[in-house]
């Protein structure tokens, strides 16, 4: 996972439609056909966009002189990227409660499983893998909509089943049942937006009244000596 942390620390992601690629020096073709070739460049041999699934493009971008770094720099990064893996964690728990078990459940059958990877099933399992990983979570980065799987619990259970890996009722419930923890942040206002909402910031039954009372009792309505709580 270190690795793939590292990864990301060094790639800027963009959504689709795609943007254009990195503006840079104009080759022109060599239409002459008794030239030979012109040896490429390693910057012109960078693959700059590596894939794209969903609606999601990812857009890599080189970082030169990371391996004229010092010591002491290099160690900064590395620590770096131990603290920004906890902080990767907090995130997934606080965008919803069961993001974390299914992140790992995920995990685990990407490097262990030895299910036939030749099926619909498994690749649509792979898609669904990388739409989680890349939003932190089962919930869509901008819409806020839970993602559907286009595989069957069966499967998902199965494959588990092989890794030696489960997930309890409710989080298989979050996956499968469309309607259920179906938004990220629910703002109809026909519905509560704390009960409403997948977020972890609260219990599962808290509502939004109960939130507005708790903090209404704490907060100091003397404008002249503000507390900070």
């Amino acid at each position: 996972m270190k690795k793939s942390v590292l990864i990301l620390l060094l790639t800027i992601i963009m959504v689709l439609p795609a943007c254009e690629k990195p503006a840079g020096p104009e080759i022109a073709a060599d239409t002459t056909s008794d030239l030979q070739p012109v040896e490429k460049s390693a910057a012109e041999e960078f693959n700059w966009r590596p894939e794209r699934f969903a609606d999601i493009q990812i857009i890599r971008y080189q970082v030169p002189g990371f391996d004229q770094l010092s010591l002491s720099q290099k160690s900064l990064v590395y620590y770096l990227v131990q603290a920004g893996m906890e902080g990767r964690d907090i995130t997934w728990d606080q965008n919803y409660r069961h993001n974390l078990a299914i992140r790992r459940a995920l995990e685990a059958i990407i490097e262990q499983s030895n299910a036939d990877k030749n099926t619909d099933d498994w690749a649509e399992l792979m898609l669904y893998a990388r739409r989680v990983f890349f939003a932190n979570g089962i919930h869509h980065h901008y819409s806020g909509d839970k993602f559907k799987p286009g595989f069957s619990e069966e499967y998902l259970s199965g494959v588990l089943q092989q890794v030696g890996r489960s997930l309890n009722d409710d989080a298989m419930r979050a996956i499968f049942d469309a309607g259920y923890d179906a938004k990220k942040v629910n703002q109809d206002p026909e519905k509560d937006l704390v009960k409403d909402s997948a977020v972890n910031f609260y219990g599962p039954d808290i509502t939004a009244d109960e939130v507005t009372a708790y903090y209404a009792a704490k907060t100091d309505v003397d404008p002249a000596r503000p507390v900070l709580h």
